[in-house]
């Protein structure tokens, strides 16, 4: 009986870049998404308190105090004035300062790995966007808080 030759050694490859998690949300028919750092909560069914700031579309009540909301689902043209009850809040904070994102719903967590982002094509969607990923149902558009939150009646 013939003894097979030894097998050669087998190395792990070098580790490949962290993938990035991005939360995603549904904005009508669109999917957008904000890392998973971006995020500090998410908060639902809450009234919105009318302001007469035009900046936003008003304000709703937390625990650590009100906060300005921009409705994403407004500045795409879905959401309706006599609307009350926002379905979803995102909190975030940009130089410091908090504000809620509102959304139609959260939807889930998905790992990008950063070679999959697209810098093309971001005009689609009318909100402002860093970058795009394809996954199986579809594109997700990765939020530019940035452009969003600096200049929120741009749209």
């Amino acid at each position: 009986m013939v003894a097979a030759p030894p097998r050669p050694r087998r190395f792990a490859a070098a580790p490949a870049a962290p993938h990035s998690k991005l939360v995603c949300f549904r904005v009508g028919g669109w999917r957008v998404g904000l890392s998973v750092d971006e995020v500090l909560g998410m908060f639902q069914s809450l009234p919105l308190i009318p302001t007469a700031d035009a900046a936003c579309a008003g304000e709703v009540q937390l625990p650590l105090g009100r906060v300005s909301v921009i409705d994403l689902r407004q500045q795409i043209g879905l959401a309706r004035e006599s609307e009350r009850l926002l379905p979803t809040i995102v909190l975030v904070e940009l130089r410091g300062e908090l504000t809620a994102l509102a959304v139609d719903l959260a939807d889930e967590v998905i790992a990008v790995h950063p070679r999959a982002f697209l810098t093309q094509d971001l005009s689609a969607l009318p909100l402002p966007a860093r970058a795009r990923t394809v996954t199986r149902y579809g594109d997700v558009f990765w939020l530019n808080l940035d452009e969003l939150i600096a200049a929120p009646n741009a749209f």
